[in-house]
């Protein structure tokens, strides 16, 4: 997929969405809407919350306090930082594969927000100066006669090691959120070797490791020496997530 910088503003201005999918006003303290952010702030309070208006003039209306503990910013630095100025904060060896991946949301349209959520991963630079690994999911709420856009961001850097910009993307299926893809910049530019390719294959038949050694006349231990490549390779923990990316389609 090729970058284009401007991708993530088409993604905050999306006239389809803005068009058929209004942004919601928070009036203030009192309104309703208010009440309800606070109360998910209460439930994550690992996660700053930021309500956005996604339109021709893409602003925040609501931040919640715990930003400052996040990245460093009380809220109402937040509400007064711009798009550009948001997108400043991204390290920049990420910036250009964030870009791919609003991209990516911006060629799945048209589609319903709120029966999708989108996690992104990548670097910020914290108030303080370094960078923080950050999980930041955006999802959408009907409420009354519109919606509301909302960013939940995580500092993962004490739980998982960086690797690649990469996001994960949810739908609403069953009563429950499900992932059923994973898009990784890095790897839609750069494949995997024919061998990979083939063992991935065979693990996605359902194959053993013994019964892939026997497929392509190799030990046991060269096929496990393999799958501990491509986990790395791929930036997943087990077999399930590395064919939740092969699934994704994205080599």
């Amino acid at each position: 997929m090729r970058t284009n910088s401007r991708s993530p503003l088409r993604f905050a201005k999306s006239p389809l969405i803005a068009r058929n999918y209004p942004t919601t006003s928070i009036k203030g303290e009192t309104d309703d809407l208010y009440s309800i952010m606070e109360f998910v702030e209460n439930l994550f309070p690992d996660r700053a919350i930021i309500v956005c208006r996604r339109s021709e003039t893409p602003s925040v209306y609501h931040a919640s306090a715990n930003c400052k503990k996040i990245f460093g910013y009380d809220a109402a630095a937040v509400k007064r930082l711009s798009l550009p100025d948001f997108l400043a904060l991204v390290h920049p060896e990420d910036i250009s594969e964030v870009e791919q991946c609003f991209a990516f949301i911006n060629a799945s349209e048209p589609y319903d927000p709120v029966l999708y959520r989108f996690e992104l991963h990548y670097r910020m630079k914290h108030k303080k100066g370094h960078y923080i690994h950050v999980a930041d999911q955006k999802m959408a709420m009907k409420y009354g006669d519109g919606y509301i856009y909302i960013n939940s961001i995580k500092d993962e850097t004490s739980q998982t090691k960086f690797h690649d910009v990469k996001m994960n993307i949810y739908q609403y299926v069953r009563q429950e959120f499900r992932q059923v893809q994973t898009f990784i910049p890095r790897l839609s530019q750069s494949d995997l070797t024919p061998r990979q390719k083939d063992i991935v294959n065979l693990i996605d038949k359902g194959f053993t490791n013994r019964e892939i050694a026997e497929q392509l006349s190799v030990s046991v231990n060269t096929i496990k020496n393999h799958k501990s490549l491509l986990f790395r390779k791929v930036n997943v923990k087990n077999t399930i997530e590395l064919l939740n990316v092969a699934r994704s389609g994205v080599w």
